[in-house]
């Protein structure tokens, strides 16, 4: 991610909307006046970035481009929204700043959850970070990948819900037609389905592969045939029937991989909690 070229694009929005007010005034017969804390104020700009560490990068980029050495001409007001901050927090986006620009630096919290009406620029870095498991591993990690085309529409029509916007997208036409899929895939196909079953068997929802076959978008049978093995490995089903074990039923109600949490149950049992 170029975060020289998000502070460059910043600058040029506001350069753009100084000549446009300056248009505007000249076409009313105003006196043309530059104030330096007038001139920046404006409509607010919404950068999507992939997650927390790169949206602390962008903020201090900005923070050392834009706050520091622009401050007699920028009055921005730089702000992050993402999952993990409190809700108070999160409600500062869609508060209006009246001196200020605001400047949003957003996950993908900000693609369908949230609208911001006084957004009328978006810079979207076609990136986003996806839980993706692999079945030879049998890890489940949080991958940086692009957007789906799909999504890279919806971000754009984040920009002007109320009146119009622009959007910058930071990646190249041929990026988008080759490295980018049309639609996202499901989450239920690219992640552990080990806790899903678990859940399945605790609620009493009958056998594991009948019922994921009838969700929108199932999972592949060897998706499911591997996550129930997986499962009679570790002692959380049974083999003939595929009923919870009582080990199981602890690991249902646990909020984590299967196989961490029976590390816990076992750390807890044999007083050795701390190294686990």
């Amino acid at each position: 991610i170029n975060y020289d070229l998000i502070a460059e694009i910043i600058k040029h929005i506001c350069k753009l909307e100084e000549e446009d007010r300056r248009l505007q005034q000249a076409k009313n017969g105003k006196d043309v006046k530059s104030s330096n804390t007038s001139n920046s104020i404006g409509k607010a700009v919404l950068i999507f970035l992939p997650g927390i560490a790169e949206i602390n990068q962008c903020y201090n980029t900005l923070n050392d481009q834009l706050i520091k050495k622009e401050s007699n001409y920028l009055s921005l007001k730089i702000l992050q929204l993402h999952g993990s901050l409190r809700v108070a927090e999160q409600r500062l986006v869609l508060k209006k700043f009246p001196k200020y620009r605001k400047v949003i630096l957003s996950t993908n919290i900000a693609d369908t959850s949230i609208t911001i009406d006084d957004v009328s620029y978006v810079i979207d870095t076609g990136k986003v970070k996806e839980t993706r498991y692999d079945q030879q591993t049998r890890c489940q990690a949080l991958v940086e990948t692009w957007v789906s085309r799909a999504n890279a529409l919806q971000r754009m029509g984040r920009a002007g819900r109320v009146a119009k916007g622009k959007c910058f997208q930071l990646y190249s036409i041929k990026t988008s037609l080759l490295d980018m899929l049309p639609y996202q895939i499901p989450e239920i196909q690219r992640t552990s389905l080990e806790h899903v079953i678990l859940q399945i068997r605790l609620l009493g929802l009958g056998a594991p592969i009948e019922f994921l076959m009838k969700t929108v978008d199932p999972p592949s049978l060897n998706s499911i045939t591997s996550a129930t093995k997986r499962l009679q490995e570790l002692k959380a089903l049974e083999l003939k029937t595929n009923k919870l074990t009582p080990l199981g039923l602890h690991l249902a109600n646990l909020p984590c991989d299967a196989g961490i949490g029976k590390m816990l149950i076992y750390g807890t049992i044999f007083n050795c909690i701390e190294p686990i």
